[in-house]
């Protein structure tokens, strides 16, 4: 209806409705691949994802770069280390200390939300587990999470996190809107903000 009245507009972080929609959003993707492949050079070899819900096209984007980065290393992918959760920091420590108490071989969780990765700091104390980077002794559990809130630098220890630039995702939307406004330019375009790793 909105390109029916010749009104600008930008899709921003979701799903494009169709191609003749400009897109400004993350690369879930690659996100979630770069988290990966930085708990496996730390020396992790089981590595569980917790938090969002099936729904999520994020969550499938995630997981999926998740996968396929355990398939190129040749590490187990395991449905049950898959684990769906809402939102929050008491619903993912519920989630991360079961996952951790009936798969206690799990080294590392890579958490949807920043709130899952907080609350996985919690879950993870209650199943008796250390937060920390020590795979020698299989004590210590290593936790990832995406797009960091302030909240989680108050972790001990602080967690690593990849982000997505909201600042740069919201430029490149308005500017997307002032060429359409200006008629400058008029293709839809599809651009993909790369995440950056915050390393703790």
């Amino acid at each position: 209806m909105l390109k029916a009245h010749n009104l600008p507009l930008v899709c921003i972080s979701r799903a494009s409705v169709n191609q003749q929609i400009d897109y400004v959003g993350p690369d879930n993707a690659s996100a979630a691949k770069m988290a990966t492949e930085h708990l496996i050079a730390k020396g992790h070899r089981r590595i569980a994802y917790v938090g969002g819900k099936s729904s999520s096209l994020c969550r499938a984007e995630r997981i999926g770069g998740y996968c396929s980065t355990l398939m190129q290393f040749g590490l187990p992918f395991k449905p049950e280390w898959v684990v769906e959760c809402d939102a929050g920091q008491a619903p993912a420590a519920s989630a991360v200390k079961e996952l951790l108490l009936n798969h206690p071989q799990i080294s590392a969780v890579l958490c949807h939300y920043s709130s899952t990765a907080v609350g996985a700091v919690h879950g993870a104390h209650r199943a008796g587990r250390d937060v920390g980077n020590d795979t020698l002794f299989s004590k210590e559990v290593s936790i990832v999470g995406f797009d960091a809130m302030q909240d989680a630098e108050l972790t001990e220890p602080p967690i690593t996190f990849v982000n997505s630039d909201a600042k740069e995702i919201g430029r490149q939307a308005a500017k997307r809107l002032i060429e359409q406004l200006e008629k400058n330019d008029e293709t839809p375009r599809k651009i993909i903000i790369a995440p950056t790793l915050t390393n703790a």
